[in-house]
């Protein structure tokens, strides 16, 4: 067999091969840009429905105002309702979640219905009248507190001597009263533990006041976007990672120089 005709076959044998591996690294390429590209579309549509739950929760506490709900000084109950289901959502809806927490806004004795569980909201300034409303619900029905309010309570349960609320320390006198509160109305609920009934809200005290809950959408809003340019970030960083993972590289070169090497030397004792 001559050289040119050895040559010639083995060019064309190591040009199958290289187009091979071509073939398949374009594959590969395109299936993981697929899944990537896919991804992205989620995040766009995750954070069109975060934003339809936040607009959404914006005009129902517009009506809780304008209507005057509550009164002058019920108000924020009903806006604590609406902020709550709005911005427990929107922080699902932006992971691909499904809504979990729904206004009942039918009078009946829950306010809000999360997952399985119904939910009594109790926002008002004073402690203990708070947590006194407690006395009038059964135990199947979960009390959410605001979550400075909640934080406070833990303290306490948990034995704390030095507590704080809005940078106002707690007496020795209101810290006992709280605790055993707390531990009278676990016991009138046949429950062993208050962490049974008691729930904390994602709003503080203050975040429910007509004055500074569209503060606080506009914060979520500006959280969502935040999120969503960090999934994009992160989106940006597998494309670019997909992409090298597609070119050749030394080891491959040097494993095709190896074997084209052993494979022509072979075919020159033929």
């Amino acid at each position: 067999m001559s050289n040119q005709i050895i040559n010639q076959a083995f060019n064309q044998g190591i040009g199958a091969y290289v187009n091979c591996l071509n073939n398949l690294r374009i594959q590969d390429l395109h299936n993981a840009m697929k899944i990537i590209e896919d991804e992205a579309r989620r995040v766009i549509l995750n954070k069109d429905n975060a934003s339809k739950i936040l607009n959404y929760t914006r005009d129902n506490i517009e009506d809780v105002i304008l209507k005057k709900r509550g009164g002058d000084y019920g108000g924020h109950g009903f806006i604590a309702e609406f902020a709550e289901a709005g911005i427990v959502n929107a922080r699902r809806a932006i992971e691909g979640l499904n809504p979990i927490v729904k206004v009942l806004n039918d009078n009946g004795p829950a306010d809000l219905l999360i997952g399985r569980n119904t939910i009594q909201m109790k926002f008002y300034g004073n402690l203990r009248d708070e947590l006194a409303q407690s006395f009038h619900y059964s135990s199947k029905m979960k009390m959410m507190f605001p979550k400075d309010h909640v934080q406070v309570f833990e303290k306490i349960m948990a034995g704390a001597k030095e507590v704080e609320l809005n940078g106002k320390r707690l007496s020795i006198k209101q810290i006992t009263d709280i605790r055993q509160m707390i531990n009278d109305i676990t016991e009138s609920k046949g429950l062993t533990s208050y962490k049974y009934w008691m729930k904390s809200s994602a709003l503080d005290y203050k975040d429910a006041q007509k004055n500074s809950i569209h503060s606080l959408i506009d914060s979520e809003e500006k959280n969502i976007r935040k999120t969503v340019r960090l999934k994009q970030q992160e989106l940006n960083k597998k494309r670019l990672v997909a992409q090298k993972h597609a070119l050749p590289n030394l080891k491959e070169a040097n494993k095709l120089a190896r074997n084209a090497a052993f494979l022509q030397s072979g075919l020159a004792l033929m």
